[in-house]
């Protein structure tokens, strides 16, 4: 292991390393320069993209954003789990006790917020009706919005 490579076994290493760089360099192909057509062509392949995944998200909202709560919450009570099995709990225990903590706190939360809800949902009506009459004044100001406001007056 320790003995020297001889003068010509260092050449013929170093003749081999200087074949396989031409051999590769062989290999690469010569590439025109891209040109400004060529990026526009590639950003709207990307642009396309992802205008087609927002509109896939978009279309599986009802889906996705309970499976996306659900990981959430998974990663949060794993990791509380975890704790909880260091501490010696059995696993399945600990994921009973905190199933049935986040139970009880989502409904104390829910039975929290139904009141003030309720009574906001009420209340809408009156409070969009001050907002527009608080708005009105403003756009009133502006002659195109004069005609479009004239506009929703007239009845069929």
């Amino acid at each position: 292991m320790g003995a020297a490579l001889t003068g010509s076994e260092a050449f013929s290493k170093r003749k081999l390393a200087e074949l396989e760089a031409q051999v590769v360099a062989a290999d690469i192909p010569e590439t025109s320069p891209k040109t400004g057509l060529d990026l526009v062509v590639a950003w709207s392949i990307v642009g396309t993209f992802i205008i087609f995944a927002s509109a896939v998200i978009y279309m599986m909202e009802a889906i996705l954003m309970p499976v996306t709560l659900a990981i959430v919450i998974g990663m949060v009570l794993g990791l509380a789990a975890d704790r909880l099995a260091q501490f010696g709990l059995p696993p399945a225990l600990g994921g009973l006790l905190l199933a049935v903590i986040f139970v009880v706190g989502l409904f104390f939360l829910i039975n929290a917020l139904i009141e003030p809800l309720t009574s906001l949902a009420g209340q809408a009506p009156g409070i969009l009706e001050r907002a527009i009459e608080r708005v009105l004044p403003y756009i009133q100001r502006f002659e195109w919005a004069k005609v479009a406001i004239a506009g929703t007056d007239e009845k069929p």
